[in-house]
């Protein structure tokens, strides 16, 4: 006797959680570095912020 076989169902199409606009990223990147950099500078230049 055949045992019936159930059609396979289709799982929910998830959005891919690793999928990166990499445009964004790069910009993001390139912001946050260069306000950093500005940060870091304006440390060591002023009178008493630890600089050498």
């Amino acid at each position: 006797m055949a045992t019936p076989t159930q059609t396979p169902t289709k799982a929910p199409e998830e959005p891919d959680p690793f999928y990166y606009d990499y445009n964004t990223v790069q910009t993001v990147g390139m912001t946050l570095a260069t306000i950093l950099f500005l940060l870091g500078i304006l440390i060591v230049i002023t009178p008493g912020g630890g600089g050498v």
